[in-house]
């Protein structure tokens, strides 16, 4: 079921005067003044730079340039324009082949044989609609009927009924405040809201739904002369919406959906050119899946319908680029295929009167494609290269336009037959979700206790964020790769709290009794987790044994901390107060320490050095508490700012590397070392902070 709204409502722009350029063409271009922000010349060109668009004229296009209002209107002799006022009250109906009027008719109103008729297109349908299309015809036949007059029409192109038509500016939902053909006729634009809400029902596969919004607006030109027959429609399309998908098939599946609501009346531009459109919702599917995703959108594109003659064309633009989206998993996702789906908009360009129009049918959505299947999962239980790396979706934004030229029976509803003349589709924002984990720093080492037992310390890393959450641990592995020993010691989080990277886990294992350190040889170990009901095994590494385990921490300067943790230890100098050290250490830096949790204390972490990327960070207000106070310290580019309502200035890396110095008016100055920084967060360390705390402030 599709719930669709329309609203109208008037936008008070300013867009300044008409900006119109003419081509020996035909083609007739409307900017305006405000809009433009130059016009450059070159050798072959004159080119146009204006709001969300680009236009470029060749010289030997180019006829002339005009500011303001241009818009009129002239009749041929024997032309009658049927008006609310004067001719509809008299009109019964219109079949698409006769006008029906009532009997008591006047004589001035009703017409007569060779009498040319014409009828602006009405702003709004209702069940009195008479001439929803306009009316442009000739009168062939008058017919007095018992309880009515019959006026049989034929119709006849706009070139028989205008001696002279040019109207540009914008679609209206409203006529306009009459006007001689050389005023400035000025109006504000109308902008139509769709509302978006939709249900896909996929029969056994599941469902989609769709909701939000389409915002439509724009210009549109119709020029009609002795040489030349012009129109065209310039709108711009706005999105946002999202979606909620739950479809699973366990086997290959195809699905095609399209469904559309009711016609919808956008409006009419001077009663001479109107768009009527339909919207909905569609699905392409043919996938093996299980997914469970939201998904949000939020496009702008520009569609232009010309029509020069009986000459169709459509052109699809980008209206900007960089458009927010947000992606959320639901479930642990598995997709071997593709699937397309999101609203569609159905819309139509009429011109006043004529049978023949253009149709754009636009698709616009998010398409998702994977080439991870059930049958994957099951073969996964060893570590396969080529499988783990294809464990991933690619999430892309797509629009799908095509264009029809469409021929109508009669001038009321009915059939409508239509040809297709162009088809186009763009793809962007394409990104993906890696859906199993990037464990780095995968270690085991092994080590003999006093009681002569076999221990082994397992620790590994996970760089980014999976999509889902997931249970993970470790595998001990014999020289034939069967499984001695396993454990699952923490869950991989999608949204993990810490804002320094990567997640880490570790554990202590002892082995049988029956294994002897000197039997390790060909042991390996691997992280495991659980993912869609399968445990799924990463790369395996080999185990260290004989190796010295000597934590060794190490005060800087600055006060930071560093552990390491190494082998055998060989040999240390100082010269000119520098401690060099020399062995085979293994440096695990804090930020990033996988055994932390088995060194029994937290060392403090080193602070990172702000580069140029982090400075641009740190711009902007920050909220958060210290010492139990509530703060905003606002950083600006120019380095000053404000500690709650206190000035101050600012300098990064000083007095050391990974500082930020605050001095106030008093010169009382303020010292913290940053441990972490993100777009969102930012951890500090107050310097005189002999407890070291951290201090974590969130970006506003």
């Amino acid at each position: 079921m599709t719930l669709v709204c329309l609203g109208l409502q008037a936008q008070e722009e300013e867009k300044g005067e008409q900006l119109l350029v003419f081509r020996n063409t035909g083609v007739v271009d409307l900017l305006y003044t405000q809009e433009v922000d130059s016009i450059l010349t070159t050798d072959s060109t004159q080119v146009f730079y204006a709001k969300d668009t680009t236009l470029i004229v060749p010289f030997a296009e180019l006829d002339s340039v005009a500011v303001g209002s241009r818009n009129e209107m002239k009749f041929h002799k024997g032309v009658r324009e049927l008006t609310a006022q004067d001719d509809l009250p008299w009109i019964i109906r219109f079949d698409g082949q006769s006008v029906y009027y009532r009997l008591t008719t006047p004589t001035n109103i009703l017409p007569s044989v060779g009498m040319k008729l014409f009828c602006k297109i009405e702003d709004h349908l209702n069940e009195g609609t008479i001439f929803p299309l306009g009316l442009s015809v000739r009168v062939t036949n008058v017919t007095k009927l018992s309880e009515e007059i019959r006026v049989d029409v034929e119709v006849v192109p706009l070139k028989e009924i205008f001696e002279r038509l040019f109207f540009a500016g914008s679609f209206s939902g409203s006529q306009p405040v009459a006007a001689s053909i050389k005023q400035n006729v000025r109006r504000a634009p109308v902008h139509a809201t769709l509302e978006l809400g939709h249900t896909i029902n996929m029969e056994d596969l599941g469902s989609i739904d769709i909701s939000g919004n389409l915002s439509i607006n724009g210009d549109a030109v119709i020029s009609l002369n002795p040489f030349h027959n012009h129109s065209h429609a310039d709108l711009i399309l706005k999105y946002g919406f999202g979606t909620n998908v739950s479809l699973e098939a366990r086997e290959n599946a195809s699905f095609n959906y399209e469904e559309l609501g009711r016609d919808l009346r956008l409006g009419t531009f001077y009663g001479l050119l109107n768009l009527d459109a339909a919207v909905g919702a569609f699905a392409d599917l043919s996938a093996e899946l299980k997914l469970g995703v939201s998904i949000e959108r939020t496009y702008s594109r520009r569609l232009r319908w010309d029509r020069n003659g009986d000459e169709n064309s459509f052109e699809l633009k980008e209206v900007n680029a960089g458009e927010p989206f947000e992606d959320e998993a639901k479930i642990d996702l598995t997709l071997k295929g593709e699937v397309f789906f999101g609203p569609i908009l159905r819309i139509d360009f009429s011109t006043v009167g004529d049978l023949a129009g253009a149709r754009a049918k636009v698709k616009v959505g998010p398409k998702v494609t994977g080439e991870i299947s059930m049958g994957m999962l099951q073969q996964m239980r060893n570590y396969q290269p080529s499988f783990y790396g294809n464990a991933k979706l690619s999430l892309s934004s797509q629009i799908a336009v095509e264009g029809y030229v469409i021929n109508r029976h009669n001038l009321v509803w009915g059939d409508v037959d239509e040809h297709e003349i162009f088809h186009t589709s763009l793809s962007f924002g394409e990104h993906d979700w890696n859906l199993f984990p990037d464990y780095t720093q995968s270690n085991a080492i092994a080590t003999t206790t006093k009681a002569k037992e076999v221990k082994t310390d397992v620790a590994t890393a996970v760089e980014e964020p999976t999509p889902t959450d997931l249970e993970t641990g470790f595998e001990l592995l014999d020289p034939e790769g069967n499984a001695v020993d396993s454990v699952f010691v923490g869950t991989i989080q999608s949204k993990p709290e810490v804002l320094s990277k990567p997640q880490t886990f570790n554990t202590e294992r002892t082995l049988s009794s029956s294994i002897k350190q000197e039997e390790l040889e060909g042991y390996t170990m691997r992280p495991i987790f659980h993912y869609a009901g399968y445990t799924i095994s990463a790369a395996p590494v080999g185990i260290k044994k004989d190796v010295l385990l000597q934590p060794y921490s190490s005060t800087q300067s600055n006060g930071a901390m560093t552990f390491i943790s190494s082998g055998p230890f060989l040999g240390s100098a100082v010269k000119d107060s520098t401690l060099y050290q020399v062995g085979a250490y293994l440096p695990v830096p804090l930020k990033q320490n996988v055994y932390q949790t088995g060194l029994g204390f937290m060392p403090i972490p080193s602070a990172i050095p702000i580069n140029e990327d982090q400075s641009e960070m740190l711009m902007g207000t920050w909220k958060g508490t210290i010492d139990e106070q509530e703060i905003t310290i606002i950083f600006n580019e120019d380095g000053t700012g404000k500690y709650n309502d206190l000035p101050f200035v600012y300098e990064l890396n000083v007095p050391q590397s990974g500082t930020l110095l605050l001095v106030f008016k008093n010169e009382e100055s303020m010292v913290y070392r940053v441990v972490a920084i993100n777009e969102t967060k930012i951890q500090l360390k107050d310097k005189r902070d002999k407890q070291q705390q951290m201090i974590e402030l969130e970006k506003i």
